[in-house]
């Protein structure tokens, strides 16, 4: 957890009152703080100008299309604030449940993500990119696998899919014309906040323009991840289904989409999949250590668009 004392500077420069903020997430500098007696939320957000600006173009195009997220409190005029180098936001504090798994908050987290993939507006002028892929990411990916290695006395499915990109380099893939989206790139059930029927979007700060399909693997992989109240294992297939037929409802995927699914899967799975396994394995909560377990069980194949 981070601790407040390691950002007095930050606090200070803000003028913050630091003695009752609250760390809100392991894995980022992200603090509940009050300002002009009301909550809100004080995180990193990105550094570079230009994707920061288009950002707040991003989050005010979605609350012009009635999806709730929060815009950025202004502090001394600004909507962002440069302090060694870094650059802060603070957002309002956003009141609700957290995701608990039921069946309605699958719903909603499906019909909120076709609501934001269908009021695409291609804002965004960076994200995703095949050129990031290349040796070097295998190469990252083998050592990877050295890593689990020495954790787990089986490796299931994990290795034949390390081979199988070593050997095939994702070339089918990269030769496909995928639609692209403005998304968050990071739509996990700890981001959403519900409320009686409605569901809220948090921390938008990982946003870019990327496949609409890598997109949806990413949430089936990880939606589960860190979230406190959420099953501690991927979706099951009958709630990706229910999550996918919320999401049709605004979405027609192209039928590239549908019949490449599998193999984007494994791919998102390399990406994303392995790095949860390394880097969150040995975090302290019970719960996610075996939602790291589960995620190394999961069969692919079985899943649908």
């Amino acid at each position: 957890m981070y601790k407040v004392d390691d950002y007095k500077k930050v606090f200070e420069q803000l003028k913050l009152d630091d003695s009752r903020a609250v760390s809100l997430y392991p894995y980022a500098p992200v603090f509940k703080v009050r300002l002009n007696d009301e909550f809100c939320v004080l995180k990193r957000t990105k550094k570079d100008e230009n994707q920061m600006n288009k950002l707040l173009v991003f989050q005010k195009h979605l609350k012009n299309n009635e999806i709730n997220v929060s815009l950025p409190i202004k502090r001394f005029d600004e909507e962002t604030h440069i302090i060694d180098e870094t650059r802060w936001v603070i957002y309002p504090f956003i009141e609700g449940e957290p995701y608990n798994g039921s069946d309605e908050h699958i719903r909603l987290a499906g019909d909120l993500l076709g609501r934001l993939h269908a009021c695409n507006n291609d804002i965004f002028n960076h994200g995703f990119t095949w050129q990031n892929y290349g040796g070097v990411f295998l190469t990252d990916v083998i050592d990877d696998m050295k890593t689990i290695e020495s954790r787990y006395s089986e490796q299931l499915h994990i290795q034949d899919l390390v081979d199988e990109a070593v050997k095939s380099k994702f070339d089918h893939l990269r030769e496909i014309d995928f639609p692209y989206v403005d998304a968050t790139w990071d739509f996990k059930a700890t981001n959403l906040i519900y409320s009686e029927e409605n569901v809220s979007l948090i921390d938008l700060d990982n946003s870019g323009y990327i496949p609409r399909i890598f997109d949806l693997c990413l949430a089936l992989i990880l939606f589960h991840t860190s979230s406190p109240l959420a099953p501690n294992r991927p979706f099951t297939i009958d709630e990706w289904d229910l999550f996918m037929t919320a999401y049709k409802k605004h979405i027609t995927l192209t039928e590239e989409e549908v019949l490449n699914f599998t193999e984007y899967l494994k791919f998102v799975y390399l990406d994303e999949g392995i790095y949860a396994i390394v880097d969150l394995e040995m975090d302290d909560q019970q719960r996610q250590i075996e939602f790291i377990k589960e995620l190394m069980l999961l069969d692919l194949t079985k899943y649908k668009i």
